[in-house]
């Protein structure tokens, strides 16, 4: 009888572990379904076993979003953008053959000005030389050589309006501290329903490492 309880015993404990309800902060990010729920729990419990989940469906929430973008505003710099950030996405094939035939369809670069046009201007410039030269006059002062811009744009995102534009923008400062005395662009295009969030960095450098941070947390950021 002893034998038979310990057997018993053994099997309850064995079902009990086999049917060990899941991680209660995982349902609730699957039932959610956002990039952020998922960055979340990810950041939570990175050593769980539905943290490997979590990264790829994170990953297949943003190249979904991405490519929804982009279709929505079918410009051939919003596949570029969209193949820059997912090169072997699901509709990564899709892009690129939308983005050359955009490409294809563009209207044609103006011609250089003709022979005759380069001729009239030439005679013109020859008769401006041949009158009399003015007084000379002391040269100006030479102002000092402005520096060149290093700066690097930013886009964060395309969405649906503005306000959903400003939430990722607080979303992103408290990601990035260095944004927090940055100011947002939200760009709005004609013809298109998408307002886009850029944000000007001092340099490449730091753009690359704003990117890698938000990525890292599952938000959007491209280098225009």
């Amino acid at each position: 009888m002893t034998l038979e309880r310990t057997l018993a015993t053994v099997l309850l404990c064995s079902l009990i572990a086999a049917c060990s309800p899941t991680n209660p902060e995982w349902e609730k990010a699957r039932k959610l379904d956002t990039l952020e729920a998922y960055a979340q729990f990810e950041k939570q419990f990175p050593a769980s076993q539905e943290a490997a989940l979590a990264r790829s469906r994170r990953a297949a929430l943003a190249d979904e979003r991405e490519w929804r973008g982009a279709n929505r505003v079918d410009t051939a710099e919003a596949y570029a953008a969209y193949i820059a950030q997912h090169p072997q996405g699901v509709w990564a094939a899709r892009a690129r053959a939308r983005q050359a035939e955009l490409i294809a369809a563009a209207p044609p670069v103006p011609t250089p000005a003709t022979t005759e046009a380069v001729e009239k201007a030439a005679g013109v410039r020859a008769a401006e030389d041949a009158k009399p030269a003015p007084a000379e006059k002391s040269p100006p002062e030479k102002s000092p050589a402005a520096k060149p811009r290093t700066a690097v744009t930013l886009q964060l995102g395309a969405f649906s309006s503005a306000e959903r534009a400003q939430k990722s923008w607080r979303e992103a400062q408290n990601i990035v501290a260095s944004l927090r005395n940055a100011k947002p662009l939200v760009v709005h295009g004609s013809g298109s329903n998408l307002y886009r969030l850029r944000v000007e960095v001092e340099s490449r450098a730091d753009g690359e490492r704003i990117c890698a941070a938000l990525r890292k947390a599952g938000a959007s950021c491209i280098e225009l």
